[in-house]
């Protein structure tokens, strides 16, 4: 995944997975498969502004 796609452009679709309380970890439910899924959407059906 990481070989096609930018770390840092990935990351930023995780932004809203963030734990409130703790921004510098995730909820537990979050996976790497989730913002690849959101960034896919993104790139097929328009840009969120996240560029």
């Amino acid at each position: 995944m990481l070989q096609r796609i930018n770390y840092y452009r990935l990351t930023a679709y995780g932004h809203t997975s963030k734990d409130p309380h703790n921004k510098e970890q995730y909820l537990k439910e979050s996976t790497t498969s989730k913002m690849y899924s959101f960034y896919e959407f993104d790139r097929k059906y328009g840009s969120f502004g996240i560029h």
